[in-house]
């Protein structure tokens, strides 16, 4: 029976935790010292392997999504269990007949030379994960003394996710919020299309169009939430890449059109355990038109002539073309140009530009 080095497991799932490029490896690690061939997360939200895995499974990986295995998996009938007891193996809910008979062990499993599990279930702030470690025909399946070794593994996984996962967080919310300093509204979602972060540009732009209870983007015209749906299922699976982003025109149920970019999140495994896959970016709004006028005289008091030439001055950039585009002239414009100035208390043109586009995001 092997004896598990548990304090040298849980330094290299910290090290992990503190840097993602080291998950890999740490489980890689894990494996080996359960006498394993391989092991990889699963987050139970989506039944969909995550980035984590050793480099030894991913062509069994790529397999077990591309061939729809994971709607086959035998083996989730044994994760409450899992979850319960902290720790589960094939014996638990499986016997030799079974096997012989299940397309999943013998069309899957057999294929990439693999048979055994041993499943460590454990939650992080209420997600559910399984770390499944696998065994190899000859290597057998795993014994009662080796699962309670492995029950040792269960506190400095959790702790590690847990830790990756506030760290992660912090990484897409500052992505959020890199975007919004240089005027780029946006979105980030998670494998199922949820949103986790939104910076304030974009919140401006569809705040009333998320739902509160899931968390998801309601355009409320079904033909463009099937445009946009798709964008975003493209993009979470890895279908679009930043250099060529997918991009579509969608309408509101307000009648609002907005053009949004999607993006693959190629370097998700810098997200662990937030489900961080897309990447949406909304086209910043115009401020034109006459709501926007009205929009600007109930927040400043500006008259019609004066939220004319405000909204002139952001797109036209100078004075003299803004009055010329409001067909008035120039002296006129800069009495009504001192006027919004004293209303909104700003001193410069393009203080003023930069507070109209803020306020009509």
């Amino acid at each position: 029976m092997r004896i598990f080095d548990i304090d040298f497991l849980s330094r290299r799932l910290q090290q992990a935790a503190l840097d993602p490029a080291e998950w890999p490896l740490a489980l890689d690690d894990v494996s080996r010292a359960a006498g394993g061939a391989g092991a990889v997360l699963f987050s139970l939200s989506s039944r969909l392997p995550g980035p984590l895995g050793s480099p030894d499974l991913d062509e069994m990986t790529a397999d077990y999504i591309k061939g729809g295995w994971y709607e086959r998996d035998d083996r989730y009938v044994a994760v409450p269990a899992i979850l319960q007891n902290g720790v589960g193996v094939d014996q638990d809910f499986t016997n030799a007949d079974d096997i012989r008979r299940s397309p999943y062990y013998q069309d899957f499993l057999a294929k990439h030379g693999r048979r055994w599990f041993a499943g460590l279930g454990f939650r992080t702030e209420g997600d559910g994960w399984v770390l499944s470690i696998q065994r190899t025909i000859a290597q057998g399946p795993f014994l009662r003394e080796e699962t309670q070794q492995l029950k040792a593994l269960l506190k400095p996984l959790a702790e590690a996710a847990t830790l990756a996962k506030k760290l992660a967080f912090s990484r897409v919310a500052g992505l959020a919020d890199a975007l919004e300093l240089i005027g780029q509204p946006c979105i980030v979602f998670d494998e199922r299309g949820c949103v986790l972060t939104i910076n304030a540009l974009a919140d401006g732009l569809v705040d009333a169009l998320i739902d509160v209870r899931t968390r998801m983007l309601s355009l409320g015209d079904p033909r463009s939430q099937a445009r946009f749906d798709f964008l975003l299922k493209a993009a979470a699976q890895g279908m679009t890449h930043p250099s060529t982003p997918a991009v579509a025109a969608v309408r509101d149920r307000y009648g609002a059109r907005h053009v949004v970019r999607a993006i693959a999140l190629h370097g998700w495994a810098r997200y662990p355990f937030t489900g961080a896959r897309a990447l949406a970016l909304f086209e910043a709004r115009r401020p034109t038109g006459e709501a926007t006028q009205a929009a600007l005289r109930a927040a400043f008091g500006l008259t019609p002539a004066e939220a004319r030439l405000a909204l002139a001055l952001v797109d036209a950039g100078s004075l003299k073309e803004a009055a010329r585009r409001n067909h008035v002239t120039y002296e006129t414009a800069r009495t009504y140009l001192k006027a919004i100035f004293l209303k909104t208390g700003m001193r410069r043109q393009a203080e003023l530009a930069a507070l109209i586009a803020r306020c009509l995001v």
